[in-house]
This record gives structure tokens, C-alpha cells and sequence, in this order.
């Protein structure tokens, strides 16, 4: 699954402005991820979470907490 940057920018944004926590956004030829330099709270998680979730995406959080990426389209 990939989504455009614009759609990143809002929840990068987001995640700023309602959490003070930087997401970093990777685009590479393997696929996109996302990771955070120290481990965010269970809202910033949660916050995650519904923003994939209210597009009908599924995310897989890492082990650590520390990245995480779009897991499976939710059929709807």
C-alpha cells in the first residue's frame, strides 16, 4: 500500500501540532514506512491508527513502537 506525501503531510502535521512528536516519512523502491525517534505515546498510536483506519487502511505497529506501516487495505 502507498499513500501520496500530500495525504502524509496532514497526519505529520497533525501528529506536530496535537502531540509535539515528528514522524518521519520513508519512500523507498521497497515501500513506505514511517518511524518516530523515540517512542510515542498510545495517543499518538491511537491518533495514527484512526487516521489510516478513516482512509481504509489497516497499520502494523513495530514491535517497539518505533515505526510502523500500512498493513492491508479494510474492505468497507
Amino acid at each position: 500500500m502507498t499513500v501520496k506525501f500530500d495525504t502524509v503531510k496532514i497526519l505529520k502535521d497533525e501528529l506536530m501540532d496535537n502531540f509535539n512528536t515528528y514522524l518521519h516519512f520513508h519512500d523507498a523502491c521497497g515501500g513506505q514506512y514511517f518511524s518516530f525517534d523515540e517512542v510515542p505515546s498510545d495517543e499518538v498510536l491511537k491518533h495514527a491508527e484512526n487516521f489510516f483506519r478513516n482512509m481504509n487502511y489497516k497499520i502494523q505497529i513495530s514491535d517497539d513502537k518505533l515505526s510502523f506501516y500500512i498493513k492491508e487495505k479494510i474492505n468497507a
